[in-house]
């Protein structure tokens, strides 16, 4: 990971893996050997990776008047117990306290975490059955001893960590309570959260956006408590990236507004602006644009207009995902009714289930090397250290993943049902995607032995794969993302013949671009440590200035005693003890 500026320390802290075990800054505790941390080269200072997630600065609804910020209790600090707990704090524990020195509020780190009831209630007027609202969801929830359910262990929607025990939870299946959504890159309802205190992964701009980690856009920041969360399965989306109405009617421009993943400068400038609010925005967020009139909008500057669209009437209502617009094309019908009408109840499990013994293991292993030795060198021949443009193809050319084309393969695909296109079985949510390839290139081809099994799962995972490629920003590919899809297209060019080489060519062109984003990131991050490097030289030679002018103050306030001594080792310095006798 890349090296991140932390309140807690003054330096540069730096990311590795434990090689012996160290103990944390922050919370005191054990960082085990090979979990990733990060320490400071100078000062031997190491903190876990989330405790590095830990936010400086909180808003508490306990203490509204004033801020909170972190910082580390000492022996000498006045401070006994927690307002929340009313438990006693560790010496040096991280604490939160008041922003203006209110003298009788502090809070354990853990509890300021824990968000507060906002109404409390009794069912039928019976004591064991309180009801809490709390403000990050917004439902009821019920105290529930959670060891008598089915699960041996809960998942807190507040701070994602496994609970098991009592715990407050939703009396019923939030999908039903919730706003949902179709989306069309998901084949489960997306339900809008509203009130989220969590961090997540988006599905589809692959990023997120930790506190303390990145830099957070000011735009993601406006919207941050919403996001689209599946209920059933762990796909979540940024609000920012969710589906969202395609066309908005605002009241104060003429013509609707079509939600654009790209954004666009009035004069080629690279300066983008909001014409709402008339501020700057970010160009790598979806915005709404009016082509006629050039006219841009911030998500969050129409949010009201959003929101009123996604609670009314959304059976009709055309949503669109980040990325998800590339794929519209019209249906292309299918050639075999008879097919589609068979398995229009099948899931991509029930296809890949007919694959033979010899077509799955032509999938882990689709370059068919049955020398052991061969195989173990394909695995680890990648491992150079030139990063040379011809060493970099050969490196993609020998890397083979262990698990071979299975591993795309994951439980969200296998679930779906598949839909006939053009005598492929796809899974819906991947279906439009294939649609696009087949009008825009024709026919795949391939050989004439390919079972129909073997032709709709060598082309599910085609289509997984220019997914993947599709939501990767070109900055953003990784030395990971090129070995893996590379191999992915190579293998499934080589087990079906399919017309691949414009996918498998693009390689030359986007390693380029990859190590040329690599010498710009080293280049930005040796500038950035002689930076870091020249500003604490430059602190060290104020500390040494401002030491000086003390010495000056402490030399010109001696008592005549001392003036007198220091007069007297100044008229001896040359001489010895015994000069005086002999």
């Amino acid at each position: 990971m890349r090296p991140i500026s932390h309140f807690s320390h003054e330096h540069v802290l730096q990311g590795h893996w434990v090689s012996k075990e160290r103990v944390c800054n922050m919370c005191n505790g054990p960082i085990s050997i090979k979990l990733y941390h990060y320490f400071c080269s100078q000062c031997r200072y190491y903190i876990h990776k989330e405790c590095a997630k830990w936010p400086e600065h909180i808003d508490h609804s306990l203490h509204p008047p004033h801020r909170l910020t972190l910082q580390r209790r000492s022996l000498d600090d006045n401070v006994n117990r927690c307002c929340y707990c009313e438990k006693p704090f560790e010496n040096y524990e991280y604490l939160y306290a008041c922003e203006q020195l209110c003298s009788d509020f502090y809070m354990h780190r853990a509890c300021a975490m824990i968000p507060v009831p906002t109404i409390m209630s009794n069912i039928d007027g019976s004591e064991e059955h309180n009801v809490v609202h709390f403000s990050c969801h917004q439902q009821p929830t019920i105290l529930v001893d959670h060891r008598d359910s089915h699960k041996s262990r809960a998942t807190c929607f507040a701070c994602q960590s496994n609970r098991s025990g009592p715990v407050y939870s939703c009396t019923s299946k939030c999908v039903s309570l919730h706003l949902t959504v179709k989306c069309q890159s998901h084949d489960h309802l997306l339900s809008l959260v509203e009130k989220s205190s969590c961090e997540i992964q988006c599905d589809a701009c692959q990023k997120s956006y930790e506190i303390g980690i990145e830099v957070v856009p000011e735009e993601f920041n406006h919207t941050r408590s919403l996001l689209f969360r599946c209920m059933d399965c762990t796909y979540n989306l940024h609000f920012l990236c969710g589906p969202l109405p395609h066309t908005i009617n605002y009241e104060y421009h003429m013509h609707p507004l079509i939600l654009s993943d790209h954004s666009v400068s009035k004069d080629d400038s690279n300066e983008y602006y909001c014409d709402v609010c008339e501020e700057e925005r970010d160009q790598s967020f979806r915005i709404y644009y009016c082509e006629e009139c050039k006219h841009a909008a911030h998500i969050h500057c129409l949010r009201y207009e959003i929101m009123k669209a996604l609670k009314g009437d959304t059976e009709d209502a055309e949503l669109e995902a980040l990325g998800e617009n590339r794929w519209n094309v019209l249906a292309i019908k299918s050639k075999d009714h008879q097919a589609k009408e068979n398995l229009e109840k099948s899931t991509l499990k029930n296809i890949v289930d007919m694959l033979t013994k010899s077509e799955r293991e032509m999938l882990i292993d689709p370059f068919g090397f049955n020398d052991s030795q061969k195989k173990v060198y394909r695995r680890n021949s990648y491992n150079l250290n030139d990063q040379g443009f011809g060493n970099f193809l050969f490196e993609l050319k020998y890397f083979t993943p262990e698990e071979g084309l299975l591993k795309l393969l994951g439980e969200k695909y296998l679930r779906q049902q598949v839909e006939n296109v053009d005598g492929y079985m796809i899974p819906e949510t991947l279906a439009r995607i294939f649609r696009k390839v087949l009008l825009k290139y024709g026919d795949l081809g391939g050989k004439r032995s390919l079972t129909p099994a073997m032709r709709s799962v060598t082309a599910t995972l085609l289509c997984i794969v220019i997914d993947k490629m599709c939501k990767t920003k070109v900055e953003d590919i990784t030395r990971d993302d090129l070995r893996h899809l590379h191999f992915y297209l190579t293998g499934i060019r080589n087990i079906t013949s399919y017309k691949l080489n414009r996918y498998v060519d693009s390689f030359k062109h986007v390693v380029k671009s990859y190590l040329g984003f690599e010498a710009i990131r080293h280049e930005k991050g040796v500038s950035e440590k002689l930076d870091q490097r020249m500003a604490t030289l430059e602190a060290e030679m104020e500390r040494c200035k401002e030491n000086r002018e003390k010495l000056k103050r402490y030399t010109s306030e001696m008592s005549n005693f001392m003036k007198e001594c220091w007069s007297k080792a100044l008229e001896e310095k040359a001489s010895t003890w015994g000069d005086r006798w002999f």
